[in-house]
């Protein structure tokens, strides 16, 4: 299992609130889930 762990606020992702979207975190965090699941379906 691995575990990531992003240093910013609840709701990093949404970028429609920019209180609290954290654009670099979100990126990532997109890139991983879609490597995961292109793993997954290898």
């Amino acid at each position: 299992m691995q575990l990531f762990v992003y240093d910013e606020d609840h709701a990093f992702f949404n970028d429609t609130r920019p209180e609290v979207y954290g654009e670099g975190s979100a990126k990532l965090a997109w890139q991983r889930t879609v490597d995961f699941l292109k793993q997954q379906t290898a």
